[in-house]
């Protein structure tokens, strides 16, 4: 439930639907679907980062969704493109007066990252911000010692603010200098098109690095396997060649390596 005091325009949060992202609001039914993403990997061994570990996920839902009801966060769950959830993310930090509000608390699970899915996800996030309630800033905080997410951020075309020191703690509770960058509504034009053009980018680049893949290597390598075209490299010759001695060896078994 979202609380009645936020102005209809960040009550009414919407599903937000991308090519390869779709942002729900989220629900305790989700669970499920979290455990497993949140359980791929070991992202919840980061120190720096607020990530749950699988035994988390009810807690981590139940206090994200008590921060939604006091009007203090908009959270939202991750799913590609296939449906299955993949992460979550959300609004917090919301000032209805501004307005202004902050994205953070988001996580993926080691599939989805580089994919291309968390710039959709931070494009319909901040379109969603600028364009219907209106924001004049939205604002990134991170650990310092988070490098990924700090590059992240800057891909993104935030400036940095400033870091602010002791500013609170990590989940282990050490001290935690937070970095803090936004962007504002006069950049938003500007920084949309980058966006849109990054996202095509990284897009574009995963669905060639999947047909590479699926290449023969000879292919690959510019070598034109029925023997016409362009004569191959000296490098290409030699890798043909040596693939040719393995496929021999492999079929007589025996042959000295």
């Amino acid at each position: 439930m979202i609380a009645a005091a936020l102005p209809p325009l960040w009550r009414e949060l919407p599903t937000l639907r991308g090519q390869h992202a779709i942002l729900e609001p989220l629900q305790a039914a989700h669970a499920d679907g979290l455990r497993d993403a949140v359980g791929e990997g070991a992202l919840s061994r980061l120190w720096y980062t607020s990530v749950p570990v699988v035994e988390q996920v009810d807690a981590y839902i139940a206090a994200a969704l008590a921060a939604c009801a006091n009007g203090a966060a908009l959270p939202f769950v991750v799913r590609d493109a296939a449906g299955d959830i993949v992460g979550c993310t959300r609004y917090y930090a919301l000032d209805a007066a501004v307005p202004r509000l902050s994205i953070g608390y988001t996580w993926y699970a080691p599939r989805v990252q580089r994919s291309g899915v968390n710039t959709e996800a931070k494009l319909m996030l901040l379109q969603h911000a600028f364009e219907t309630p209106g924001c004049l800033s939205v604002v990134f905080e991170t650990s310092w010692f988070n490098h990924t997410s700090r590059a992240a951020i800057a891909r993104l075309g935030a400036k940095q603010d400033g870091v602010l020191r002791n500013h609170t703690r990590h989940a282990d509770g050490t001290p935690r200098d937070t970095v803090v960058s936004s962007i504002i509504d006069t950049e938003w034009a500007g920084l949309k098109r980058h966006l849109h053009s990054a996202w095509k980018r990284t897009h574009d680049c995963s669905n060639n690095h999947d047909r590479h893949r699926r290449r023969p290597r000879a292919y690959r390598l510019g070598i034109d396997q029925a023997g016409g075209g362009a004569p191959a490299s000296a490098i290409g010759l030699r890798l043909v060649a040596r693939a040719g001695r393995a496929a021999r060896g492999r079929a007589q078994p025996g042959l000295p390596g």
